[in-house]
């Protein structure tokens, strides 16, 4: 295929702007639920956000309501995984640190949040369940006080799992001008270093995507371009179609 030939690109397809995100704060936006013992792990759709109020009141056993809820959202090729109790406990009852517990153990990674809350963003999936799992590990064991006396909503019963965690849906961008423009630079460096037959076929699959204003799975590319462009190379595309 001839790059000549992708220089007159089609009208991208919606891209998502955070006013739009907002608006999407449905529990009917829920992909997955997880329980972890008192932990609710929710993962949310792409491009939306959800209560983390609403979201952290729903799961159950059957008969107590979980203590902690995580949250996790993909918005703008970024991941975000937020930590909070149930909203309605009596915070004078949470006896941990929770952005201090995990600050401690991921003090490189982009942690925020305060003496109940965490929140991580990243752009890479790997974080997202490494830090999910350290969660899992210490509040899915810490019921709070009080929570018994909450009614819960048998619609959100969900079954206990010791399972690791680990989101295998695919989770894809949607590409604007300069997004499509950007990969396409990084898809011709890639073809010009040989890559292997299977890699060929996947950059040429995503490129397909690309022309078709389509959604594409950014990870890969990411992972290729590392593999075949160099680190020069990449700022300099990166700066090139800067938004």
């Amino acid at each position: 295929m001839k790059f000549e030939e992708i220089k007159n690109l089609n009208t991208p397809n919606k891209t998502y702007s955070k006013k739009e995100i907002k608006k999407s704060n449905k529990i009917s936006d829920i992909k997955l639920i997880n329980r972890h013992g008192s932990l609710a792990i929710i993962l949310m759709n792409p491009h939306t956000n959800g209560s983390l109020r609403d979201l952290s009141v729903i799961v159950n056993d059957g008969e107590i309501n979980c203590s902690w809820v995580v949250r996790i959202t993909f918005n703008n090729n970024e991941w975000l995984l937020s930590l909070a109790p149930y909203s309605n406990i009596e915070k004078s009852n949470i006896e941990i640190n929770v952005f201090q517990t995990i600050l401690d153990k991921f003090e490189n990674y982009n942690i925020t949040g305060n003496l109940h809350t965490a929140f991580l963003k990243s752009k890479n999936k790997k974080e997202i369940e490494e830090v999910t799992n350290y969660i899992i590990s210490i509040f899915s064991k810490i019921q709070i006080k009080g929570i018994e006396n909450f009614e819960i909503n048998k619609k959100y019963q969900t079954e206990n799992t010791t399972s690791e965690y680990k989101i295998i849906h695919e989770f894809v961008e949607l590409q604007g001008d300069k997004s499509k423009l950007k990969n396409i630079e990084l898809i011709k460096i890639i073809l010009e270093n040989s890559p292997t037959d299977k890699e060929k076929e996947d950059i040429l699959y995503l490129l397909t995507r690309i022309n078709e204003n389509k959604s594409i799975d950014v990870d890969l590319l990411n992972s290729l371009s590392t593999k075949y462009c160099t680190s020069k190379q990449r700022l300099q595309i990166a700066i090139k179609f800067m938004a």
